[in-house]
């Protein structure tokens, strides 16, 4: 299977925001977000990656996922935690391992566990610029 796990761009933003709400009607828990509010997690998260990121998942060139880390110090542990915020894969690439994938490849991505930054976990051709 060709996937992979890239940054977001302002052109996945349609794709992505259709993935957001559909995420929040598979899984009713709080209040679907507003397209203003989706728009504006885009936009912080773009103009401050320091604040997190948004990777989205790919398969054949084809978005099919995404995924909203978020970082933050914790004093309880001591050091910066990266935060799986949401993530979200359509059904029918589900149960195909992506999200196993996908936690793998932020376990050797992440400086913060002390892996080597040029490990890649499977096929995932692009790396975050920041965990």
């Amino acid at each position: 299977m060709d996937n992979c796990f890239r940054p977001f761009s302002r052109e996945d933003g349609p794709a992505v925001a259709q993935l957001i709400h559909q995420l929040y009607v598979e899984d009713p828990g709080g209040r679907i977000p507003s397209g203003l509010q989706i728009q504006r997690t885009f936009e912080e998260l773009t103009q401050h990656p320091e604040k997190g990121m948004i990777l989205v998942f790919e398969h054949e060139n084809d978005v099919i996922g995404y995924t909203i880390l978020i970082n933050y110090w914790s004093n309880e542990y001591g050091g910066n935690i990266l935060h799986v915020d949401e993530l979200f894969i359509l059904p029918e690439f589900r149960g195909k391992g992506i999200a196993s994938d996908f936690i793998k490849y932020l376990y050797f991505a992440s400086p913060s566990f002390g892996h080597d930054q040029g490990s890649d976990a499977k096929d995932n051709t692009a790396k975050p610029e920041k965990l």
